[in-house]
């Protein structure tokens, strides 16, 4: 079963595979995040927080927060 950081970095890695963002860096800045903090959550350093989650899902809508949150 998938962690939520996974899924994060799952649709992170979609993001950039369909060439809608080039790095997680211009992924971090969309989401008004410093690129270090999405680093942190993505190596498991910080948290996944609800806010994050909505943060990315903003940045693409058709990105689901039910799946990323809660893996349904």
């Amino acid at each position: 079963m998938d962690s939520i950081r996974e899924r994060v970095r799952q649709a992170m890695e979609w993001l950039k595979d369909n060439r809608l963002f080039n790095s997680n860096r211009a992924i971090a800045e969309k989401m008004g995040y410093n690129p270090s903090v999405v680093s942190q959550v993505i190596t498991g350093k910080s948290n996944v927080s609800e806010r994050f989650v909505k943060s990315l899902c903003s940045i693409y809508p058709p990105l689901s927060f039910e799946w990323i949150w809660s893996g349904n």
